[in-house]
């Protein structure tokens, strides 16, 4: 089964919570006439771990109802600003993406509660006045980073009630 009118070649579905049936699971999903991205609003969970992805659609923003992405192993450098959209995500995997850096997008997800971003080359975070906008922010996972004690420190102090893990 595949998802079709995403930008990159028909990605596997590993795990689809809550589409194209009832919200509450009560009848399973049924993913038959599913065509495009915008045929699944009731999308609670997407997980696309391993797939390869170097780039995600803009369409990915356009889950209203989306609390979970998993994106963990593939090939992302960046994100869209169209994830800001994703107003109900509390949890973002992001392990294993060469990011390099903190991509901006995140910010403006105040909803998160949970963030991975072990292994993903960052090693430095925003401002400290930026990271209040993640005030939600219960779990920050920075594993197998190279970042410096002193970063180190001034994220714990910016993000007081979030367990950070380096």
């Amino acid at each position: 089964r595949t998802v079709t009118g995403v930008q990159t070649c028909a990605l596997p579905i590993c795990a689809l919570h809550s589409f194209c049936g009832a919200a509450d699971g009560s009848r399973a999903p049924d993913i038959r006439h599913c065509r495009t991205l915008a045929d699944l609003p009731e999308l609670r969970w997407l997980r696309l771990n391993q797939n390869q992805i170097a780039e995600l659609p803009p369409a990915m923003g356009q889950f209203p109802k989306l609390v979970r992405l998993y994106l963990r192993g593939n090939q992302l450098k960046t994100l869209p600003r169209e994830l800001e959209s994703l107003i109900l995500l509390t949890d973002l995997s992001l392990s294993g993406n060469p990011l390099g850096t903190f991509p901006p997008v995140l910010l403006r997800l105040s909803a998160l509660e949970r963030l991975d971003l072990q292994d993903t080359g960052i090693t430095a975070l925003p401002a400290s006045g930026d990271l209040k906008n993640l005030s939600g922010l219960k779990w920050l996972m920075l594993q197998h980073n190279q970042i410096p004690e002193e970063e180190q420190a001034r994220i714990r102090e910016a993000l007081p009630g979030c367990f950070v893990v380096f």
